[in-house]
């Protein structure tokens, strides 16, 4: 939804997919036949490492996507409650290649959030490519291939 000098709308902060119970028997059973191995080799700490990764990965797993807002007005590009000011984004790029999964993908300046992917839900990209065009270069910009594994994997 355009209002004037802002662009707003909603949706899930990921596509979910729905994962069975023999995906979470999988993890558990590769997560603890690792910790095993690290322990037979007397690295304790990495082996309960594992069961802790294995666990928290289990846990994100199950959880349910959220509703969030995002908006892009004159001076920031906000998803929920964080804030990107302009002055502190390089570049922009609509990826289109998944009709059913668009994306905002936006550089950074910050060397702890070089690329940040916003999903456009239902709204039209050209409606934001005009927008963003007065006030970030548009250069053509990729997930990096840890991305694009995870969410294969259903991440």
């Amino acid at each position: 939804m355009e209002t004037g000098k802002t662009i707003v709308w909603q949706t899930l902060e990921y596509q979910s997919r729905t994962k069975s119970g023999d995906w979470f028997w999988a993890i558990g059973i590769i997560a603890v036949s690792a910790a095993a191995t690290a322990i037979l080799f007397k690295n304790f700490l990495f082996g309960i490492l594992i069961i802790i990764a294995a666990f928290t990965l289990m846990l994100q797993a199950a959880r349910k996507p959220r509703l969030i807002q995002f908006e892009i007005n004159q001076t920031t590009i906000a998803a929920g409650p964080v804030a990107y000011p302009f002055s502190s984004l390089e570049s922009f790029w609509l990826d289109e290649t998944n009709p059913t999964d668009r994306r905002l993908l936006l550089k950074s300046k910050n060397l702890t959030a070089m690329l940040i992917a916003i999903p456009l839900g239902d709204t039209e990209p050209q409606i934001i490519r005009d927008f963003l065009a007065n006030r970030l270069t548009e250069a053509e910009l990729h997930e990096p291939l840890a991305q694009k594994i995870m969410e294969a994997l259903g991440f």
